[in-house]
Parts: C-alpha cells; structure tokens; sequence
C-alpha cells in the first residue's frame, strides 16, 4: 500500500511535479517503481499460502504442527526470493516522471523508468502471475471447502458450519484485489489511457486483501470465539435440579 502512494498516489496530486521536473533520470525513482512491482508479487503470494495453511488442519490433523512450521519455514524465504526472478531486469534501468494520460490535471504524474535489460515490460509478467496465484488460491479453497462438505455429511456440527461459512466470506474478500489489480494491467497493456481511470479502483482492491481478510477471519472463525465457562457450583445445581 505504502508503495503504490509513493508511485502512484502522490505523484498524480501534483506535489512534487516541480521537483521531479528539476531532476535527470534516476536510479531512486527507478527503485520506488521497482519496490511497487516487488511487493505486489509478494501480495499475490501471501493469500496462497494462507490457503495452504488452512489445508493442512483438515488433510493432516496429526502433523499439524511440524508440519506447517515446515512450509512456513520454506515459504516466507522463497515469497521474497521469487519477485527478484521478474525484477532484475530492471535494475540497470533509470526511472524518470511521466504525464498521466486521461483527464487528469496537468502536473499529475507517475514513476516509471526506461532501459531495461531485454525491454522488459513489468505489466505482463503480473498479468501472468495474476492470474497463475489467482487460479491456485481458488483451487485450494475449493478443496478446503469440498473436505469441509464431507466432514458436515460425516458428522453434523455447528463448528463446520460456521467454519464453512468464514471461508466462503473470506475467499470472496480476497478476490477484489486479484480482480482489480488484473484489470488495471490487462487495461494497461491495451489501452495505456483507459488504465489511468482505473488507478482509483486499485487501494480499494488492496485495502480487501491487506484490512478486510484478517479481519473476516477473526470476526467469523469459530476458533478465535471465546468459550463461556459454565463455573463448577452452578453446573453441579442443574445437575441436581435435573436429578430431582
């Protein structure tokens, strides 16, 4: 979120126009945008493996533990290491200030570079990943919700059903910032003046996938509800009651 503001955001108010009028083409605007595209690989990658997570609770309840202590161990490593594959290119690049296109004000701008190793344009390989991470979040969540399905059929409780019903609203809660962050490219890629009108979509997006899903998941998962503790008198004088 932070670096979309710092690429995006800010420059389109017009802040600092007159500065980056004044400036040459750089390495550190080259960067911002480079840390733009650097975590928006890692905001695609982090809901995946939640996804994973909550498989492993229901296909292996007896190694829970090791288990994903293991795959977080492995994960968080190759989540920082696998957006370097797409953005080395662009480290011999320079970064320079470009007019938004649309019906933005003169003196919005955005961060972008030039001279890249092999022309190397970011918005596909997003595009691609997009849609590759978006695919496999949703495959993992049909099968947690699937074994789910199966546990409810086996043996009726009001804990699965609940449990079924936080992973529905938090499946739909990640979804607008894959959705919005796809259509910004695929716009991008074939109408570069089009993709300006959908920058105000995207922090909305972002916002469902970095506020709403933790949110939603502590809000409906049975496992973050607190337990009333019936105190041992009053259980042992509805026993007698019941007796009597």
């Amino acid at each position: 979120m932070s670096t979309d503001y710092t690429t995006i955001r800010i420059p389109a108010t017009g802040i600092i126009t007159a500065w980056c009028a004044s400036v040459q083409p750089n390495h550190l605007l080259k960067s911002l945008f480079l840390l733009s595209g650097y975590f928006n690989y890692t905001a695609m990658l982090f809901p995946f493996l939640l996804s994973v997570l909550r498989l492993i609770p229901v296909y292996y309840p007896t190694n829970l533990e090791s288990l994903c202590a293991r795959i977080v161990r492995v994960s968080i490593p190759l989540i920082y290491l696998y957006p370097l594959i797409f953005c080395f290119p662009l480290f011999p690049a320079l970064g320079d200030c470009r007019q938004l296109l649309g019906t933005y004000p003169f003196g919005a701008i955005y961060f972008h570079w030039r001279g890249s190793w092999f022309n190397f344009r970011l918005a596909e390989s997003l595009v691609v990943n997009s849609i590759f991470w978006l695919s496999s979040c949703s495959i993992a969540n049909i099968l947690l919700y699937r074994k789910l399905k199966e546990l409810q059929v086996t043996r009726e409780s009001i804990k699965i059903k609940k449990a079924e019903r936080s992973l529905t609203l938090i499946t739909l809660s990640m979804f607008p910032a894959y959705m919005t962050n796809l259509a910004m490219l695929i716009v991008f890629i074939i109408s570069p003046t089009s993709s300006a009108y959908l920058l105000a979509l995207r922090p909305y997006g972002s916002d469902c996938d970095f506020v709403i899903v933790p949110w939603v998941f502590y809000l409906t998962h049975p496992m973050f509800k607190r337990r009333k503790i019936v105190p041992a008198d009053v259980q042992i004088a509805n026993n007698t009651n019941t007796t009597l």
